[in-house]
C-alpha cells in the first residue's frame, strides 16, 4: 500500500470516528436512559462524571483515557493546563495525565489487534509494503506524535493492525506524552496567555 492510500484508510477511520462521537453527542440522553437498565453500568458513568465535574485527579485520569480513545474527541492537553492551576501538585498532574493518556492510547491499539486478525487479509492487501515503514520507523512515529498535537489515535490503529511490538508501542508512547505534559507545564503561561486566546479568536 501506498502512503497515499495508507492516508485514505485514516481518513475514512476518522470520519467514522466522528460519526461515533456524534451520534453519541445526539442521543446521549437516549444512551443514559439505557444504562438505567443496567445498575453497574449506570453507577459506573455516574461516578465517572462526578470525579470529572468535580475535577479531581481520578476525574483526570477518566477524561485522560478517554481522550486518548480514537472515537472520542477531548483536548487532553487543555485540560492539563487547566489542572496545573488547581491545587496538585503538578508531578502527580503529570503522572495521571500520562498514565491515563497512554492507557487510553493502547486501547486504540488493541482495537487494531483485533481488526488485524479478523481482517488480516484486508490489512494485508491494504497496508502492503507501508507495513515495513511502520516497522521501522514507527518508534519516532509513536514518540514524536504523542510530543505533538496530532491525530496518533488512527495511527495507533494501524500500528496494532499490523501487531507493532506493544512494548515499543507502550514505551514511545509514554515517553512521548511525558514530553508533551512536562512542556505543558512548563510553558503553561505562554499557552494560557497566548496560545489559548489565539486558538479561541479563530472561531
Amino acid at each position: 500500500m501506498s502512503l497515499k492510500g495508507f492516508i485514505k484508510s485514516m481518513i475514512g477511520l476518522a470520519i467514522v470516528s466522528l460519526v461515533f462521537y456524534l451520534l453519541f453527542v445526539l442521543f446521549k440522553e437516549q444512551v443514559i436512559d439505557y444504562l438505567t437498565q443496567y445498575p453497574t453500568m449506570l453507577a459506573l458513568y455516574e461516578h465517572m462524571e462526578y470525579n470529572i465535574t468535580e475535577n479531581t485527579l481520578l476525574g483526570l485520569f477518566y477524561i485522560s483515557f478517554l481522550g486518548a480513545l480514537f472515537f472520542v474527541s477531548i483536548p487532553v492537553e487543555f485540560v492539563a493546563v487547566f489542572y496545573f492551576t488547581l491545587d496538585y501538585n503538578p508531578l502527580l498532574i503529570i503522572a495521571v495525565v500520562t498514565l491515563g493518556n497512554t492507557l487510553g492510547q493502547v486501547f486504540d491499539y488493541g482495537v487494531g489487534a483485533i481488526a488485524g486478525v479478523f481482517g488480516k487479509r484486508y490489512f494485508e492487501h491494504k497496508m502492503g509494503d507501508f507495513s515495513h515503514h511502520l516497522h521501522k520507523y514507527g518508534g519516532w512515529m509513536i514518540f514524536f506524535g504523542n510530543l505533538v498535537p496530532f491525530p496518533i489515535e488512527l495511527i495507533s490503529i494501524a500500528l496494532g493492525a499490523i501487531h507493532y511490538n506493544l512494548g515499543r508501542f507502550t514505551l514511545f508512547t509514554f515517553l512521548g506524552k511525558l514530553g508533551k505534559f512536562m512542556g505543558i507545564y512548563f510553558f503553561q503561561d505562554y499557552i494560557t496567555n497566548n496560545v489559548i486566546p489565539w486558538i479561541t479568536n479563530l472561531f
